[in-house]
């Protein structure tokens, strides 16, 4: 049977897009004509039938298969691939919940782009030539893996897959109304007739029309004002082709600066370079307003021209492609928050519908990760009779605060994009927290919600939450006092072994008692960090500032721990 189902995907995975859809179309067809009058009660519904809604599915499926599922999506389906949905960066977390809790190693590998982690270009005089940026990535692919995708193309295997697994996919499908209750009904036109469903759960994937979200009055908004516009062109857009410099050519394995995600950053701002595997590129501004307001890039015109001032070569680039240009889309203050995402009655939120920090650091899939996992345990544990009242409110408590610690990552700080020397100790720092601790947890069963678990380590968590927040606030104060200008220097972050062992140790089997040894153990090396960053911001502020020493000192961190040789070793590399 195995090797049937493996020759069957084969078979799809050869298919061009034209014959996927006709393939889709088909099933969904076969689907509907097993019955004439279509079920209107279920155990899910889902409203959203993107990555997080149709990733919920499948994951519920896979841990209860008998589970009767409803996925009401607005388009229709198969949807377009390239021009269709942002998101296509995944880090370390989302990759390891589509390739092993969704199952889907085999898509990935034969159908999306295995990425070489994410790679920056810090400004340099006007940005002219590429080579002589500082850059800050990696020189080979990265040990865990990562990917690039297609959105449309992962999305409409999704929908093929749960489909030909019994869940009810109604697309074309708008939602009208959703009352909350014992059971749920929802109301939508379908086929521009009025149907009604009911259902125990209903979870909202709507994305950024957060349908259940508004409705129920839990809409958050954030301080975070960055807004991004950005455009999908066809052909493969490099930086290896904008330099003749055959050394920098030759520094890092060939391929590999194709192959990551680049970030190209000045003060305010950061511009992304996405390749995707169905021979097309994303290209697109992140800006705060205060030094880049959206109205100067809120059209293809304008960010065109904005990039001619600021990013001269990737301004080229798109304008030999002009013809090529498959889209534009801009959002205004993409940043937004919820009041809740899980509830008691049965209802969740999760994807883009619920929160969504910023792309700096290609979050979006993570939290989907780990907000549908979330999902998927409340559900299970009500059908199998448990009482998840007080789970619930651990859940909410802990992934709202998961929120708010990367939001303090993001905000107000992309003035410090315009600065080596902070950024880089800041993409060290955050790095280091997300390999250590948050990725780590995920990769762990979860453990940052598994409440006995975690009031094991409760002290080092509280402490890790407080060194993130003063290390944030340092690196806005530190950039006030030191500027550095570099150029024409690699510098690659997993030859720092304490990151590579941080990066590696995401995939050690690791028991619960060795998972909390390892998370203290990784702390500590975050506090030895702080302790480095800070006595260098102590030895440089000539004017003893009296902010930065209150919140140095607030810290209270212990001059006597000891850091090993090989550490220090590491540190003494971070200062250019």
């Amino acid at each position: 049977m195995s090797d049937s189902k493996d020759d069957l995907r084969a078979r799809i995975a050869n298919l061009t897009p034209e014959q996927r859809s006709e393939l889709a179309k088909a099933a969904r067809q076969k689907l509907n004509a097993k019955s004439s009058q279509p079920e209107t009660d279920f155990d899910v519904v889902i409203l959203g039938g993107g990555m997080a809604g149709s990733g919920l599915a499948r994951q519920l499926l896979r841990q209860r298969p008998n589970t009767r599922i409803l996925v009401v999506e607005r388009n229709q389906f198969p949807c377009p691939e390239v021009a269709f949905k942002v998101g296509e960066s995944v880090t370390e977390l989302g990759s390891y919940y589509l390739r092993e809790t969704l199952g889907l190693h085999d898509h990935l590998e034969e159908q999306q782009i295995e990425k070489a982690g994410i790679r920056y270009f810090f400004s340099y005089e006007e940005n002219q030539s590429v080579s002589r940026r500082m850059e800050v990535g990696l020189k080979n692919f990265p040990p865990v893996p990562g990917y690039q995708l297609d959105r449309g193309r992962l999305e409409n295997y999704l929908y093929e897959e749960n489909v030909n697994n019994g869940v009810v996919f109604w697309d074309g499908c708008k939602v009208t109304d959703v009352n909350t209750g014992t059971p749920h009904t929802i109301t939508m036109k379908r086929d521009e007739k009025e149907t009604k469903v009911t259902s125990r759960w209903v979870v909202d994937a709507t994305g950024r029309a957060a349908f259940l979200k508004r409705k129920l009055d839990m809409v958050e908004k954030t301080e975070h004002a960055c807004s991004a516009a950005w455009v999908r062109v066809s052909g493969i857009v490099t930086v290896e082709d904008w330099s003749n410099d055959e050394a920098w050519k030759t520094r890092i394995t060939k391929g590999v600066r194709q192959a990551g995600t680049i970030h190209l950053m000045g003060k305010g701002y950061w511009v992304w370079i996405i390749v995707l595997p169905s021979n097309a590129t994303s290209i697109g501004i992140v800006a705060d307003p205060d030094y880049h307001p959206l109205s100067e890039f809120n059209s293809r015109k304008k960010m065109i021209n904005w990039l001619e001032k600021y990013e001269p070569q990737c301004a080229e680039a798109i304008k030999q492609r002009t013809e090529e240009i498959q889209d534009f889309l801009a959002v205004k203050h993409f940043s937004h928050g919820c009041e809740r995402l899980f509830s008691k009655d049965r209802w969740c939120i999760t994807g883009e519908a619920g929160v969504f920090v910023d792309p700096f650091y290609s979050p979006g899939t993570d939290f989907i990760a780990i907000n549908n996992t979330l999902v998927c345990d409340l559900i299970l544990a009500d059908f199998s009779g448990k009482d998840i009242s007080a789970v619930i409110e651990h859940y909410n408590f802990n992934m709202l605060s998961l929120f708010r610690l990367y939001l303090n990552t993001y905000q107000n700080q992309y003035v410090v994009m315009g600065n080596e020397q902070v950024m880089l100790a800041k993409l060290i720092w955050d790095w280091a927290m997300y390999w250590g601790v948050n990725a780590f947890l995920f990769f762990r069963d979860n453990r940052l919600f598994d409440i006995e678990w975690l009031a094991s380590v409760q002290k080092e968590m509280i402490r890790f939450n407080k060194l993130n927040n003063t290390m944030q606030q340092l690196f806005r104060m530190w950039d006030k006092i030191e500027q550095k200008s570099v150029s024409n220097r690699l510098f690659s972050l997993l030859e720092l072994k304490f990151l590579h062992d941080l990066h590696t140790g995401l995939v050690v089997d690791l028991d619960a008692d060795e998972s909390r040894k390892r998370l203290i153990h990784n702390i500590e090396t975050l506090e030895l960090l702080a302790r480095e960053y800070c006595q260098h911001v102590s030895n440089i502020d000539q004017n003893n500032s009296q902010n930065i020493v209150s919140l140095i000192d607030s810290l209270g961190i212990d001059q006597a721990l000891y850091i090993r040789p090989s550490l220090q070793k590491d540190f003494n590399h971070i200062w250019l």
